[in-house]
């Protein structure tokens, strides 16, 4: 699975015109090596989005980019409406939903947790190795929980968890998980965010 995270900071009086192009990126369901496309606005940060969007592939992300990206972008007319973005890209290492569900699952749920955490050199391994032992393991028996991605950038130390949720209540069981993985001695900077899902921002091939 190879994942793009994109971050949109909106202008306040344009986040209805932000919403509506949002809704329009359709277009993707009928590309080769699309999987699916989620997101909604962050819980902390006022007027800014999450879309979280998943290829099969890097190679056809990228022909995507190449030859698809900006007819569309210039379609949905979102560029106005926006005042910064910030993009990153992950590939998938490994994910709780085989264990539990399929891509439909998840991508169904009502609320999508997601932390982003840049990991020192010398703890990667205990870090992987925490993820699959501690959080893995114990997130894959939360009967509300949907689905999970754990990926890393290929170009930095920087790793990507993706969970969802049936709603924003049941998000909060696992983080009593914290203490137990000890993941503040692996990493530099670690940041979490969440949101409820736009529905008619979702797109599921």
């Amino acid at each position: 699975m190879f994942i793009k995270q994109i971050t949109c900071k909106v202008k306040k009086e344009k986040k209805d015109v932000f919403s509506d192009g949002q809704a329009k990126w359709g277009y993707l369901n009928t590309l080769e090596g699309f999987v699916s496309q989620i997101g909604g606005w962050s819980d902390k940060q006022e007027n800014t989005a999450y879309i979280f969007s998943l290829w099969q592939d890097k190679k056809s992300y990228f022909h995507f980019m190449k030859n698809e990206h900006d007819k569309i972008a210039f379609l949905t007319g979102q560029e106005g409406s926006i005042s910064s973005i910030s993009i990153d890209l992950f590939e998938g290492k490994f994910a709780i939903r085989e264990q539990i569900g399929t891509i439909n699952d998840f991508m169904n749920g009502d609320y999508i947790r997601f932390t982003n955490a840049d990991v020192l050199e010398d703890r990667m391994a205990h870090f992987e190795e925490m993820q699959i032992n501690v959080w893995n393991k114990n997130m894959s028996q939360e009967k509300r929980m949907l689905g999970s991605f754990f990926a890393k950038n290929p170009l930095n130390k920087r790793y990507l968890v993706l969970t969802g949720w049936t709603d924003k209540k049941a998000h909060t069981n696992y983080l009593r998980l914290i203490k137990e993985s000890d993941v503040n001695v692996d990493v530099s900077t670690v940041y979490g965010d969440q949101f409820v899902v736009e529905k008619s921002w979702l797109l599921i091939k």
